[in-house]
């Protein structure tokens, strides 16, 4: 009897190991996503604590105080860009992780049927076996 060996057992390995790398970069890229969400809501509680400028304020400290507002404000925006940059990424990875993990399973799919074959072959092999000796005993008992 023959052992079932699956002639494509490198490559499931390799894809295997792809998927598991595009799983590791998943979970960097939610990571990142992480990160930039609460360095974003850091620069927003940053941004709520500013004070504005005070209604008696010399031209110079008005203008200053609303630059300040700005700069702050534009870090918001620029935090948000970068959760949107990194939520992209995130996605990408998601998809490259799925498309990974599907190539994996037609393998394990393909295997699985090629085993059933295997022992469907092996069943027919063992039958037949059994069907010759059968014969075999018949005509050795029937020339003596």
């Amino acid at each position: 009897m023959r052992r079932f060996e699956f002639r494509l057992r490198n490559v499931q390995r390799v894809r295997q190991t792809e998927e598991t790398i595009a799983r590791g970069n998943v979970r960097v890229a939610q990571h990142h996503v992480a990160a930039t969400t609460g360095e974003l809501e850091r620069r927003r509680t940053h941004l709520r604590t500013l004070a504005g400028p005070p209604a008696n304020a010399t031209v110079d400290v008005f203008l200053a105080g609303r630059a300040s507002l700005g700069a702050a404000a534009a870090t918001v925006v620029a935090g948000g860009n970068d959760v949107a940059m990194a939520r992209a990424v995130a996605d990408t990875r998601v998809q490259q992780w799925r498309s990974a993990r599907g190539r994996v399973r037609a393998l394990e799919r393909l295997e699985a049927r090629r085993r059933d074959e295997h022992e469907l072959e092996v069943a027919r092999d063992d039958v037949r076996e059994t069907d010759e000796l059968i014969l075999a005993r018949r005509f050795l008992g029937a020339g003596s």
